[in-house]
């Protein structure tokens, strides 16, 4: 005999609400009782389609390179070449083939350890404390890196951040690169390096997005999951049989210990495979409880 006892609401009321619910399984076997109890962790009701995500924004104004400065044709447009400390002999290069269409290609000569060249794009709205995703595609025939630069709200400087190392590619080839990072409390602005020490590197399709977060999972029914604890063998003799009689697969967290006492009224291991094979969910329950 299966009794349902008790449905009760654990947060709010209506639809989108969860639930509790408790059963209690009798038999009487051998003129002793033996009760059997299976928690209905949650029932979760939900009506309505799944709530989509919002499409992610490209912060960078012609972040592909497509489009040139209308006033220099060989500059990208929204786009600023730069480099650390004279003496290193660098060179800038746009339009160049891309990886799709237009990219822009810098080259630079240094004996100078911390010198570096890049092309950057001009400053972009942040949002102080959130994440951020950035890729773009690159050739390059050393190791490069990657650099956020970070802006307060009057546009001054405010903190370099990431320093991400990029390896170089196979020659003719183009590699893409994928960072996260988390914006500074005070910023409002941020700009990105990709930048070379040494050797040539050409870039293209720059896509720096806000991460958004993931939407909670929305089913468009209820849901119930029958649990029972510490493997006992009513469980599985009077409970398995009527789950499987109604096609609901239990889960069945067991005293991992106990399956070597039948004689205390535990499961073997047998017994609780058998169970497992047929699609009910074994779970661990510690070993001596």
């Amino acid at each position: 005999m299966v009794r349902f006892l008790t449905l009760k609401k654990q947060q709010g009321v209506g639809i989108n609400k969860i639930y509790s619910m408790t059963t209690q399984y009798t038999e009487n076997v051998v003129a002793t009782m033996t009760k059997i109890t299976a928690f209905v962790m949650m029932c979760v009701v939900f009506v309505g389609a799944p709530s989509q995500a919002l499409a992610a924004v490209n912060l960078i104004v012609n972040g592909d390179f497509e489009t040139p400065d209308v006033s220099n044709a060989l500059m990208p447009a929204g786009w600023f070449t730069g480099h650390q400390f004279a003496g290193a002999t660098t060179s800038y290069s746009y339009p160049v083939a891309g990886v799709t269409g237009n990219g822009a290609q810098v080259s630079i000569e240094s004996t100078i350890p911390d010198a570096d060249a890049k092309w950057y794009f001009a400053q972009v709205p942040v949002t102080g404390g959130k994440e951020y995703q950035f890729t773009n595609a690159y050739s390059a025939t050393n190791p490069t890196q990657i650099v956020v630069e970070f802006f307060d709200a009057s546009n001054q400087h405010l903190s370099y951040g990431g320093f991400f190392p990029i390896a170089p590619t196979l020659l003719n080839s183009w590699g893409t690169t994928n960072v996260l990072f988390t914006a500074p409390d005070n910023a409002a602005y941020a700009t990105i390096f990709h930048s070379i020490q040494n050797g040539t590197l050409t870039v293209d399709d720059y896509v720096l997005t806000k991460v958004i977060p993931s939407a909670p999972v929305v089913f468009n029914k209820g849901i119930v999951s029958l649990t029972f604890d510490d493997g006992w063998y009513s469980q599985f003799t009077h409970g398995v049989p009527v789950l499987n009689a109604h096609n609901i697969p239990g889960s069945f967290y067991i005293i991992s210990g106990a399956m070597t006492r039948p004689g205390d009224g535990y499961a073997t291991s047998t017994t609780i495979l058998n169970a497992q094979s047929v699609g009910h969910e074994i779970g661990a329950h510690t070993v001596n409880h």
